[in-house]
């Protein structure tokens, strides 16, 4: 009995022993979990010590704020795919229009989106697509009417305006690469700029109207109206240079109409060019304001060429690139897509009674620009619509076919069936 007294207490012990064992372990391998792998803090490494930020903790994205001055910013447009992340989430979600934005928060658009945000009636940006920023900060002085806003561009285009007031100065400032760009404005003026980044391994800033300051390390370099600066991935500067012309529109012609028919309507866009180191970016919207544009595409030539617009009424402008800088776009023009499925008039004069076999001649008349194709063979139209065709009849009975075609692919029939002896 006491041996096995003895022996049920040593395998006690042993497993004791084990058991410490284990728990610390366990304890051990937390310790290097917690370690290795701490709580995220975003996409955003350029967050400011607490004691630099002199506003308070932001509402997280999503939020209702009660005034503007409990939020940074606001979503006031969207366009198709865009997604929002709270500073302290690490989970992206889609964006609506009206969500309110913190500091740190990031907005990213994708493939044919757009996004605008504003900071106040006076600072917006439009983000276009494929395009990521993240919020740094607002900071207002009401005493001085004053208001700062700071974003930082990861990824894609950014454009916007800065508009100042008899109170005091707004101000903007976009990071970008190596650059920091600033574009104020005071006294009632507007400035209005587009900054680009990773452009060709490049960031590129562009002013069309009033005046910015970039700063590129230590240096401070003035970039004015209808000018752009280039500051590449190693920090050195081209610039400031002059912007490209806007190019001057040919066709379609200002108030348009286009005809789509049974093909769909082929609408070639045609501007002047404006260099050859130029290249494009077209713009086609339901109206005018561009706010959503059906179509945003960069071109290499002064012309492009549109398939499959539906029937409706449309606008469309073209801005010249040179260098990675987008200049100031065209006039605005519009025009008509309508639909016309009715086939062109066609007579034809076919023989009365039985014909000698040979070559008949057959003449009739159809729209001016339609084509004509007797059986499979064409056969020349002339300007005010009339035609002569030579068709060989065979000993017999046989039907002859008379096809017009517009050119909206609306097509038109005459057939007549004709005996040969």
């Amino acid at each position: 009995m006491r041996q096995r007294l003895r022996a049920f207490f040593s395998r006690g012990g042993d497993l004791t022993f084990a058991l410490v064992l284990v728990v610390a372990f366990f304890l051990v391998f937390m310790v290097i979990l917690i370690l290795s792998f701490p709580k995220g803090v975003g996409i955003d490494t350029r967050r400011e010590p607490e004691a630099q930020r002199s506003a308070p903790p932001p509402p997280q994205a999503g939020t209702r704020p009660e005034s503007w001055e409990s939020t940074v910013a606001r979503l006031t447009w969207v366009q198709r795919n865009v997604k929002a992340k709270p500073a302290d989430s690490i989970v992206w979600t889609p964006a609506s229009a009206g969500l309110s934005l913190g500091e740190q928060d990031a907005v990213q658009t994708f493939a044919d989106s757009g996004a605008s945000i504003a900071f106040d009636r006076n600072q917006t940006i439009s983000l276009g697509e494929n395009a990521l920023i993240v919020i740094r900060r607002f900071e207002r002085e009401p005493a001085l009417g004053a208001q700062r806003a700071s974003v930082v561009l990861l990824r894609g285009a950014v454009e916007g305006s800065v508009a100042g007031s008899s109170r005091g100065a707004s101000t903007v400032e976009v990071v970008a690469g190596h650059a920091a760009t600033s574009i104020s404005s005071a006294g009632g003026g507007t400035t209005r700029f587009r900054v680009a980044a990773g452009t060709d391994e490049a960031s590129v800033v562009a002013v069309t109207r009033g005046r910015a300051e970039v700063k590129v390390g230590n240096r401070s370099i003035a970039v004015g109206s209808g000018q752009s600066l280039t500051i590449r991935s190693n920090g050195s500067v081209s610039g400031p240079s002059s912007l490209a012309p806007p190019p001057v529109l040919e066709t379609p012609a200002d108030g348009a109409t286009v005809f789509s028919g049974a093909l769909p309507a082929n609408i070639g866009f045609v501007w002047k060019p404006v260099g050859e180191d130029a290249s494009y970016r077209i713009e086609i919207a339901r109206n005018a304001s561009f706010k959503e544009p059906l179509l945003d595409r960069p071109v290499a030539e002064a012309s492009f060429g549109v398939p499959d617009l539906p029937a409706g009424s449309y606008a469309w402008r073209v801005r010249s690139i040179r260098k990675g800088a987008e200049g100031r776009p065209s006039e605005i023009r519009t025009f008509d897509v309508a639909t016309d499925r009715d086939p062109p008039a066609l007579h034809v004069q076919f023989p009365v009674g039985r014909q000698r076999a040979g070559v008949l001649s057959l003449h009739g008349e159809t729209d001016p620009g339609a084509r004509v194709f007797v059986g499979k063979s064409s056969c020349a139209v002339a300007a005010d619509g009339t035609f002569e065709a030579q068709v060989a009849l065979s000993r017999g009975v046989q039907i002859v076919v008379v096809q017009a075609v517009d050119v909206l692919g609306n097509v038109a029939y005459a057939s007549r069936m004709i005996a040969a002896r």
